[in-house]
């Protein structure tokens, strides 16, 4: 559907768009973490790593990337700059207060990416990015809830990624 960003997308970005494990590139930009656990069935952790978030005007999306050795996860908001609080998580990115979150195991290539259907994304006040999530991927009887949050991601606002 034409106006809806896909949450396949964001997998997809994840890698486009890897964090790197070192700051040689960029020493001065300060890095912020982005955690995920998962809730249920089976409470786990699956990520604690560094994050980063960019802002895309032409699209007015917000992204926040995190990679380590066994997972990837990405949230995308649709946000105008300064950023909205609140934001409603559905499998595809739609409106303005609309997100989608996905996440994947990264050593397992023919398992498939864990998509957030419903949920909601908070951002807290403050110049650095930070927040928390409660999302589910699937239906009442079947799928997996996650929750995380996301703390002094520094926003990149230089522009939008190039494909």
């Amino acid at each position: 559907m034409r106006g809806r960003f896909s949450a396949i997308s964001v997998v997809a970005a994840l890698g486009l768009v890897a964090c790197p494990r070192t700051e040689a590139g960029a020493p001065d930009r300060p890095v912020g973490r982005l955690v995920l656990e998962r809730t249920a069935p089976v409470p786990r952790r699956l990520l604690d790593t560094r994050a980063r978030a960019r802002y895309c005007l032409r699209d007015s999306t917000m992204t926040i990337v995190g990679i380590d050795d066994r997972w990837s996860a990405a949230l995308a908001l649709r946000t105008p700059w300064p950023p909205l609080r609140q934001f409603t998580v559905d499998s595809a990115l739609g409106a303005v207060g609309t997100a989608a979150v996905a996440a994947r195991p990264l050593g397992d290539s023919a398992g498939g990416a864990l998509i957030g259907r419903h949920g909601t994304i908070l951002l807290d006040s403050g110049t650095a990015f930070s927040g928390h999530f409660t999302v589910a991927t699937g239906g009442d009887s079947g799928g997996v809830t996650l929750s995380g949050r996301f703390v002094d991601v520094r926003a990149d606002t230089s522009g939008c990624a190039t494909p």
